[in-house]
């Protein structure tokens, strides 16, 4: 498990790459790339960004149904 965790690129990883080098903010850049959009609030953002990604990244973020879209 160890070497695992230790040889993971997580940089080059197309979802967790941006989570980890900017946070909640860097998924949003990504599916915006000029997130100038309103939202009604966190869950909101959450709810587009998930809905804008699961159809480009269908085998990282698994199946719609399971995001309700």
């Amino acid at each position: 498990m160890h070497e695992i965790i230790g040889n993971y690129k997580i940089r080059e990883h197309a979802i967790l790459g941006p989570l980890h080098a900017q946070g909640p903010s860097g998924l949003i850049r990504i599916s915006y790339p000029q997130p100038e959009r309103e939202y009604g609030g966190p869950y909101h953002c959450c709810y587009l960004t998930r809905r804008e990604l699961i159809d480009r990244y269908p085998e990282l973020l698994g199946t719609s149904y399971v995001y309700c879209f």
